[in-house]
């Protein structure tokens, strides 16, 4: 079994545990499986805070006719929040539906109310000889980068420059990152000796080899 048979195993399983619940708290079932990423957010409904303290957020806006205000629970979602705001919509005379939604499905859909900030760093630049302030600024630029994509920057800054070849080099003071382009190699950045016991250790994972080896 692969890894994507096991994650839809697991899935699987996870759906069913969710209509298990639903079926013993008397709320209706909502398998959310194929529509997370079409599914039209309803906005100003409810706070991004108050979805992550309720585990709780708003799947269709209603009126103040028929049509019902729907929400999606999970199997953490307070009973007390179920009811007030139950309370809060039936005495304004609106009609609202709860349905209790898998922890995955929450989960996917909190991405789209609340999705990562993405950041963004500046490009690496090659020095001239001599040039030691692009130097610095990119080594400035290195150390800002999030520790778990130090790595995966250096790769993607090296094939934008079109470098053949990456050079980590471990001195007795610091780390010298060196690329290899048009043939030459071209000092681009130093960093701190913790940033290189991050580089390697994410190059021995995807290696698949222990750092302990020789």
């Amino acid at each position: 079994m692969n890894e994507d048979q096991v994650q839809q195993t697991r899935r699987e399983q996870e759906e069913l545990a969710t209509r298990e619940r639903a079926a013993i708290i008397g709320l209706p079932y909502l398998d959310l499986r194929t529509s997370t990423q079409t599914l039209t957010l309803v906005q100003d409904v409810m706070s991004v805070e108050d979805m992550y303290k309720d585990k709780l957020l708003p799947l269709e806006a209603g009126d103040s006719g028929s049509k019902v205000w729907q929400f999606g629970a999970t199997t953490t979602t307070p009973q007390s929040s179920i009811q007030a705001i139950s309370k809060y919509y039936k005495d304004s005379g609106r009609n609202v539906q709860f349905y209790l939604i898998s922890a995955s499905s929450y989960k996917e859909l909190m991405l789209r109310y609340d999705p990562p900030k993405v950041v963004r760093y500046d490009d690496i630049t090659i020095a001239q000889e001599g040039d030691s302030q692009t130097l610095q600024q990119v080594s400035e630029t290195l150390r800002s980068v999030n520790v778990d994509q130090v790595f995966v920057y250096l790769v993607d800054q090296a094939d934008k420059l079109g470098a053949s070849d990456i050079h980590i080099e471990n001195q007795r003071n610091n780390i010298r990152i060196r690329m290899r382009v048009d043939g030459a190699l071209h000092p681009v950045a130093e960093l701190d000796q913790d940033r290189y016991r991050i580089i390697m250790g994410v190059l021995a994972s995807r290696a698949n080899i222990s750092t302990a080896s020789k």
